[in-house]
């Protein structure tokens, strides 16, 4: 990301030349890639790792360098001029999936005049790479890059009813998106609709027909909180990147989303005029808990090898916003909305590490590295390979998740039971297996089809087979395939459990089985 000096000096006081800025930041975990001159600004690009959301926005940033420097983080003064007609009267919000948006905000700004933006906000938008679009689109990107919470402007005129219907895309549907291009939907998408059909793509990109444009006069204000998967999913599915994408993808935070909008509105009547309507209309279904975390010193000093002092993690804590409170040997930490990344006890430590300094962890010269055993499973299960490499067969190594229906051919009972994983890559095979013998035939059906033939293939790896209670439990099985006689097998079988233990006595007795 981008990052202009003299824009974000409006959030926090800096005394540092460029370069000293870029190394406090790639100390705090966000590596320079570049410093670039634009007229009298500096401009900074940074890597932001996708799991800090909150630094895709300048006051973010601030943040973060407040932490090392001791400076305070203004925040941005917003005082709305409301009119006497209220935002419910004009606007109201139906969310139809609450799972995929969990609060939306609308605002209503009447009486805007649409037109070029001052000089300012151009060379502010045009330093970090974005271009100039008009005052009221100019005010939604400058809030974005400000907040980190990407809002949108429709046209109130083209939204029939004024309603905002939040719901998944029908089969079948289509939108031309702000850039042209022809989106073909389907029900996994999210879209923002009204009554008459789809006005956008939730989170991605707007819709050509609800655009602001040069006689626009009201403008219906969007701020949201939508599913980061849901998103992704959706701009990569329609090859639809936008700057509101890539924040929605890494969280946005949804306890400040009336925050940014208000801030959004102001920007835009400072640039375009016009009169806010009262209130907000604010679809918020389930608000989430303060999340508290708790962080042990003694764990502390064990995980990071070197002894940081109680007071200093604190006021560590405390300076990124923690509200740390001591408590024996923890300090408990309140968890800020910002902050989706930190939700365990390694996540404070990663924070006190990286603000006390990476380079306060001393190196050492030589290592030293303990020598394990090989222990029993290990043992069992190389003399397991080399015995049946030497019958002839190979190894395989597969997946644990197989598909419904291969689970539904092998597994004892109904596969609903089988423990899975809620996946948007692995939408049909994401159930964790209860036998191999699934996974080995779709291995062998490959080789067959390659005319790999004759083929012995074996697999040793843990599966997991359902029970009455929560958990499945967890055992090591040995499968075997191969085509030929069964006698084959039988001999190589009973050969195997005699190279483990010689005394052993091998027993075959008839079964039934599901998918004999």
């Amino acid at each position: 990301m981008k990052v202009s000096l003299n824009w974000l000096s409006d959030y926090i006081d800096i005394d540092r030349s460029p370069e000293q800025v870029a190394e406090v930041l790639s100390d705090l975990g966000f590596p320079c890639e570049g410093i670039e001159q634009f007229d009298d600004d500096t401009v900074i690009d940074i890597e932001i790792t996708s799991n800090r959301g909150d630094c895709l926005g300048y006051i973010g940033v601030a943040r973060e360098l407040a932490t090392v420097t001791g400076k305070e983080v203004r925040m941005p003064a917003i005082e709305l001029d409301e009119c006497d007609k209220d935002a419910s009267e004009l606007a109201a919000v139906q969310i139809d999936e609450p799972e995929l948006c969990c609060r939306y905000t609308a605002r209503v700004i009447e009486g805007v005049k649409i037109g070029p933006s001052p000089e300012w906000i151009r060379k502010r938008l045009e330093a970090i790479g974005l271009r100039s679009v008009n005052n009221v689109v100019d005010a939604t990107n400058y809030a974005m890059i400000e907040t980190g919470q990407p809002p949108h402007a429709f046209d109130y005129a083209r939204i029939a009813e004024g309603k905002i219907i939040v719901r998944r895309a029908a089969a079948g549907e289509r939108i031309v998106s702000i850039d042209g291009t022809k989106c073909d939907l389907n029900p996994d998408m999210l879209i923002i609709a009204d009554p008459k059909g789809p006005v956008a793509i939730a989170g991605v990109m707007g819709g050509l027909d609800t655009e602001v444009s040069a006689q626009t006069t009201t403008i219906l204000l969007e701020d949201a909180y939508f599913d980061p998967v849901c998103i992704r999913t959706t701009s990569r599915r329609l090859s639809l990147p936008s700057e509101a994408s890539y924040r929605f993808e890494r969280i946005v935070d949804i306890e400040r989303i009336d925050h940014a909008s208000k801030r959004t509105a102001q920007l835009i009547v400072q640039l375009a005029g016009g009169k806010i309507a009262r209130g907000v209309v604010d679809a918020y279904p389930g608000k989430p808990e303060q999340k508290e975390v708790t962080l042990r010193l003694s764990r502390l000093a064990k995980l990071l090898g070197i002894e940081i002092p109680g007071e200093r993690a604190a006021k560590i804590l405390a300076d990124l916003c923690f509200e740390p409170r001591v408590e024996n040997d923890s300090i408990v930490c309140k968890v800020p909305s910002w902050r989706s990344d930190v939700y365990r006890e390694a996540d404070l430590i990663e924070e006190v590490a990286r603000v006390h300094g990476y380079n306060e962890i001393p190196t050492e010269t030589k290592i030293q590295i303990e020598v394990v055993p090989v222990d029993a499973r290990q043992k069992v299960a190389e003399s397991v390979g080399a015995y049946l490499n030497a019958c002839g067969f190979y190894e395989t190594i597969n997946v644990d998740f197989v598909e419904d229906s291969v689970a539904a051919l092998f597994a004892e009972g109904d596969t609903g039971r089988h423990l899975a994983v809620k996946d948007e890559s692995r939408k049909s095979a994401n159930l964790l297996r209860s036998t191999l013998i699934g996974s080995l035939l779709g291995v062998f059906k490959t080789n067959v089809n390659a005319k790999n033939l004759p083929c012995r293939i074996f697999e040793i790896a843990d599966t997991f087979v359902p029970t009455d209670g929560e958990m499945p439990v967890q055992k090591t099985k040995l499968t075997l395939v191969c085509d030929g006689d069964f006698r084959d097998l039988r001999g190589v079988i009973e050969g195997l459990v005699h190279s483990i233990d010689r005394e052993s006595q091998v027993v075959t007795t008839p079964a039934d089985l599901i998918w004999a």
